[in-house]
Order: C-alpha cells, then sequence, then structure tokens
C-alpha cells in the first residue's frame, strides 16, 4: 500500500508500464525509458490517436501507470480530463494516475473525473530524483513550459512544505512563470533604454524568447509552439520581443531586443532567487538538480545565490542524454529493475 494513495498499481505481480505523459499547447511527449519515448507537434484533434498509438504496443497483461506533467493538469485541465476518459476507456481498471494529495488512483474511477485533481507530475519528479542521487539532501528545481516547482529533497524522499497547489504557492514551491509563460509573467515593466517601459500584457512574447535570444537556450527551428506561431529562431524571438514592448521589428542583431531579453532574464532571476530563498530554509544546500524547459535559468539562479553548489540537470541524475520527460521515464524504467515491487509506488 503506498504511503501517499490507497493503492499501489505495482502490486499484484502483473506487468508494469509507467508513462511519464507531457502535454503542451501544441506539444505531446510521452516516455516509458530513453528507447520508448516520442515527442510530436499536435493539435487538440489528435493529441489523444497520437497517445493510443504510443501505448498500443503494451501488452493487454500490463498495467498502464501514467504521471502527467503539471503543466497539463494546471494550465490545461480539459486536456488532463481527456487523457484520464481515454486511459479509463482503453485500459480500464488496469490504467492508473499519479497525483500529489491521494497518490496513485485507477483512472477509472468516475469521480477522479469529478474532483479536483491535484497533478502530480512534480512530486513524481522529485521522489525519482531522489531516489537516483542516492539520497543526497538538496533541492530539485523543475521549471516547465507554465510554471516552476522547487522541491527539497531530504533522506532519500521528496520533502515539500505542501502538497497543494495553493500551499505551494504561498510557500514559494510553486512559481506561475515557466519556460512558454509570456514575459509579462515575468514582470509588467523592464528598463529600455534607461527608461521604464510597460510590457503589452497580450501574450505576445514568452521566457523562452528572451532565453533563446540571451543565449540561455538553443534556437529551434522546428519548434512553432510560439505566441505567433513562427519558428523559435533567434530573429523570430526577437521580433516577438519587440513587439511586446511596442517597438518596431528587428532582427537578432537589433540592441534593443537583446537588452529587452536581459532585462526580463534579470526579471525571472529575481522572482526564482526569491523563490529559492523562502524554501532553502536555514540550513545551506549543497546539491541542486534542474529540470524541465527552462532548466538553464534554473542553473543560472543557483550558480548566483549559491556559490560553492553541486549542480546536475535531472538527464545527469538519470545517466543519460534526454528531457524531463524521456528521463523521468529512464528512471521509471531503472528502478522498476532494481525494485520491481516498489516501481510505481512514489509514495
Amino acid at each position: 500500500m503506498s504511503a501517499r494513495g490507497r493503492a499501489n498499481p505495482g502490486e499484484g505481480g502483473r506487468a508494469l508500464a509507467v508513462w511519464c505523459v507531457e502535454v503542451g499547447r501544441d506539444e505531446l511527449a510521452w516516455s516509458a525509458g530513453i528507447d520508448r519515448s516520442q515527442r510530436v507537434s499536435v493539435g487538440d484533434a489528435d493529441r489523444l490517436e497520437a497517445l493510443a498509438r504510443a501505448l498500443t504496443p503494451c501488452p493487454s497483461a500490463t498495467k498502464i501507470a501514467a504521471v502527467l506533467r503539471d503543466d497539463l493538469a494546471l494550465a490545461r485541465p480539459v486536456a488532463g480530463r481527456q487523457v484520464l476518459a481515454w486511459l479509463a476507456e482503453h485500459a480500464g481498471s488496469e490504467a492508473w494516475l499519479f497525483t500529489a494529495d491521494r497518490g496513485w488512483r485507477r483512472a477509472s474511477d468516475e469521480a477522479i473525473r469529478d474532483e479536483a485533481i491535484e497533478p502530480g507530475g512534480w512530486l513524481a519528479a522529485a521522489e525519482l530524483t531522489a531516489w537516483a542521487t542516492q539520497g543526497r539532501p538538496g533541492l530539485l528545481i523543475d521549471v516547465g513550459p507554465a510554471c516552476t516547482h522547487l522541491t527539497p529533497l531530504r533522506d532519500g524522499r521528496a520533502a515539500p512544505l505542501a502538497l497543494h497547489a495553493r500551499e505551494r504557492l504561498q510557500s514559494g514551491e510553486l512559481i506561475w512563470l515557466g519556460g512558454r509563460s509570456p514575459i509579462e509573467h515575468a514582470s509588467e515593466r523592464i528598463s529600455l533604454g534607461g527608461r521604464r517601459t510597460r510590457i503589452v500584457a497580450a501574450g505576445l512574447a514568452t521566457l523562452g524568447d528572451a532565453l533563446v535570444l540571451a543565449g540561455d537556450l538553443p534556437a529551434d527551428p522546428d519548434d512553432r509552439a510560439t505566441p505567433d506561431a513562427e519558428p523559435r529562431t533567434r530573429d523570430a524571438a526577437a521580433c516577438r520581443l519587440l513587439r511586446a514592448v511596442g517597438r518596431p521589428a528587428g532582427g537578432a542583431d537589433s540592441v534593443d531586443a537583446l537588452e529587452i531579453a536581459c532585462a526580463v532574464r534579470q526579471h525571472a532571476v529575481m522572482r526564482l532567487g526569491d523563490a529559492l530563498r523562502e524554501v532553502g530554509g536555514a540550513e545551506p544546500l549543497r546539491h541542486v538538480v534542474v529540470a524541465g524547459p527552462g532548466a538553464p535559468l534554473a542553473r543560472r539562479v543557483a550558480r548566483m545565490l549559491l556559490p560553492g553548489v553541486s549542480i546536475e540537470s535531472i538527464s545527469e541524475a538519470a545517466g543519460a542524454e534526454a528531457g524531463a520527460c524521456e528521463a523521468l521515464g529512464f528512471l521509471w524504467s531503472r528502478r522498476e529493475a532494481s525494485h520491481p515491487s516498489e516501481a510505481a509506488d512514489t509514495g
């Protein structure tokens, strides 16, 4: 029996496949390990069809345990309910979902779709990270597409101050700021040309645009999950950033665009830094694990505020080159191989 839930899909002696499912605005990623993962751009209409194709190879006798990344449940609750409904229909009582407040729950439970589900991806990530780092005390900073989770790691387990989003926002463990957040989530005003300039609050540019232009993230010409559906190149990112402050369009060589990018990044660093001071506590932190599309931002904050701290990415903790979703799937497979009876028990 799970300590946080009433049941555990790892019990019962049947084969278990744990899938980490991450659904963004225009992207779907799923993973059961490095060799069984895929990330594609999809629209709402074919999102579940793509998920169905991914899970079809699972034997009928296999239990499917899904860990939904938090941006899906927090920013896209409708998509979250769709995935739950699909799991319940196609896998019946053998489909499970991990939630933060109640641990593992059966997807076939009708009540789960009527309640406010507390997403558990952040907690699963923290538990797996604590396991992968062999119990080293520290902190996981997971900068997702829409929000950031800061979760203490202690005695080989996740040690959050709270489980529910409302309390986590109050404690500083949850920040509504992520890699695809509009730049106005970092600050309503920035300094531009020596003057305080208001950002147009219309979602015209994202924090990811600022990080690409500032050099923290690589450009990705194939990524069109942007406010204007233009690729995430340096030139396109510069145009979006300039548009967000009412300036004429310009390319990556625009001095104003680079100044905007650096100013937005600095405000984001300040927001994460404030949260880090709240969550860090009195004991000095010696180990930080960063994850998510905004991991370079988390790394920058940790280096600035925690000199001498050991910093690694979640893929480094997993021992594999992969994104956060794939790394989590890989960690599940490693944990299952070493402790089959506890493979899905993060509680």
